[in-house]
């Protein structure tokens, strides 16, 4: 049963992907057009931090199932992550970014180098690479950027190698076989050797450069098995988790740990070539490790904080987001709500590069919510869980209001609007 389900997935799967060449969905003109104006309404021209960073280079590293409750967190008195803690203390940092769906990774990557939202499981890589899109690296590489890729795993998975080429038309992509040396860290690669070469690869380039590292240690199981070294690397021990019970969530940590140690000689890397004096650097979480434990209850205890159900409900959707920018050396905490979607405006702000179209908008503006498909919204004072309300300070459910209405038709407006340029490629006419 279970096998003839398999073939039943990938049957419904490749039976949608040929829908899509064929058919596209009857596009409601007046509708569309009601919410492109709705969403334009909401696009600041000018933030404290547009142009700040003119023909800076832009590093964006995504890091994998990296949940926003490890950030900040210590195991007996031992940070789980120093040098991330450190990077996002010492910048800019949002401790309030939500991901726009329950999605995989390729979806992490879409909703940022295009702020749209994206479809489920990575469809849009599967079934639409072909588009045309305004995506980041479209848009830098006509400003005379040099663009790349890199991702220790092979090219074909997410279908990549056709989204990268044809989708974006990217200058460099860098799949596992320019990285034949790096050693193996469980089922995957080691960060630490990745992002190592990744700096070497970065110092090579002779122009400014817009680079995307997409990191992979820290995927499900959570395995450090390969990695040399581990007792000089990891600061949090067997020990200091011995009176947690699963499993999974003591490797997590482990391989959280491991992969800060390789974001310190990251930028230790980025120090001594110059490149952290001279570039934007972006880091946050693909999205959420999925894991489901009551030692999470303890976890957030012995830090000070208490799991709610907001949290259980958005754990997997909330993650950390930071941004270093030259020449600005004051930490800043950014507590209002944004979302993934919000990047790709910053990065262009920051730059002073015209944005010829995003949904999402710039995290200096004065946004205040985010909207996750098959979930509901966020913001700073409530949100929406599976169409029921309720007020953030207290959790508890609350009755509708015009305000909260509103917030309701604007997701729609927005999902309505994303999911038609993408189904339609609009892009392209």
């Amino acid at each position: 049963m279970q096998s003839t389900s398999i073939y039943y997935y990938h049957y419904e799967d490749a039976k949608d992907y040929f829908s899509s060449l064929i058919s596209k969905p009857e596009i409601d003109e007046q509708k569309l057009e009601n919410a492109y104006e709705e969403n334009a309404k909401d696009k600041t021209k000018e933030t404290e931090y547009t142009s700040i960073a003119k023909e800076s280079n832009v590093i964006i590293l995504q890091l994998e199932s990296l949940n926003e409750y490890i950030i900040g967190k210590q195991i007996n008195g031992k940070e789980i992550m120093p040098n991330l803690n450190k990077f996002f203390n010492e910048n800019i940092s949002c401790t309030d970014m939500y991901n726009q769906g329950l999605g995989t990774t390729a979806d992490s990557e879409f909703e940022m180098e295009n702020s749209l939202y994206s479809l489920e499981n990575g469809y849009v890589f599967q079934k639409y690479y072909r588009n045309t899109w305004n995506d980041i690296y479209t848009t830098l590489r006509n400003e005379g950027y040099y663009t790349s890729f890199m991702h220790p795993n092979t090219s074909t998975y997410w279908n990549r190698d056709a989204v990268y080429h044809q989708g974006y038309h990217i200058d460099e992509y860098n799949d596992i076989s320019k990285f034949p040396n790096i050693e193996r860290a469980g089922d995957f690669y080691s960060d630490e050797g990745f992002l190592e070469e990744a700096v070497n690869i970065m110092n090579s380039y002779d122009k400014p450069f817009c680079t995307t590292l997409v990191s992979v240690t820290t995927h499900l199981p959570f395995h450090l098995t390969g990695a040399s070294n581990l007792e000089e690397k990891l600061t949090i021990t067997d020990e200091d988790i011995a009176d947690m019970t699963d499993e999974n969530l003591k490797n997590y940590i482990l391989s959280c740990n491991f992969v800060d140690y390789a974001f310190g000689k990251f930028m230790e890397g980025l120090e001594e070539t110059g490149l952290a004096q001279n570039s934007i650097i972006v880091v946050y979480g693909d999205h959420g490790s999925g894991i489901e434990s009551d030692d999470l209850l303890g976890l957030y205890g012995k830090n000070g904080y208490t799991y709610t159900d907001f949290d259980h409900h958005t754990k997997d959707v909330h993650v950390p987001f930071a941004i270093k920018i030259p020449n600005v050396n004051t930490g800043e905490t950014i507590t209002r709500c944004v979302s993934k979607i919000d990047i790709k405006p910053t990065i262009l702000d920051l730059l002073g590069v015209k944005d010829n179209f995003s949904i999402g908008t710039s995290i200096f503006s004065d946004k205040d919510y985010s909207f996750i498909k098959g979930l509901g919204f966020i913001t700073s004072k409530y949100y929406c869980i599976n169409d029921i309300y309720y007020d953030r300070e207290t959790k508890e459910e609350i009755a509708e209001t015009e305000e909260l209405a509103g917030l309701q038709e604007k997701m729609e407006n927005e999902i309505y609007l994303s999911d038609t340029i993408i189904k339609n490629n609009l892009f392209a006419k």
